[in-house]
């Protein structure tokens, strides 16, 4: 048993929510980008910026390697847009924070 509030445990998952969905959001518009509509490489690099990190030309990867490279390229794309929904999320909880000292 924590000795935190209910209210204290349920801002810490709904931070965990924001993490997820803005992960999720992102993995599914990465992939749809890349798979389905066949966008551009700019445009890739923009959606998963951790195509930054995979090589430009690889020379007949094993099926192994490929799928560590799907790790890395959509487990960091996810967890970056993910800290980026936590902090979005951090801002949200601020500002109704200081709207409610307002009142």
């Amino acid at each position: 048993m924590s000795n935190e509030s209910p209210m204290a445990e349920w801002r810490q998952i709904a931070l965990i929510a924001w993490f997820l969905v803005f992960g999720l959001i992102e993995l599914v518009v990465a992939l749809l980008a890349a798979y389905v509509f066949h966008a551009p490489r700019s445009v890739l690099l923009v959606l998963l910026p951790t195509l930054l990190l995979m090589p430009f030309d690889p020379s007949t990867p094993s099926a192994v390697g490929m799928i560590v490279e799907g790790a890395v390229l959509f487990g960091g794309t996810f967890v970056l847009y993910g800290a980026l929904g936590c902090i979005v999320g951090l801002q949200v909880r601020l500002t109704a924070a200081i709207r409610a000292k307002e009142r």
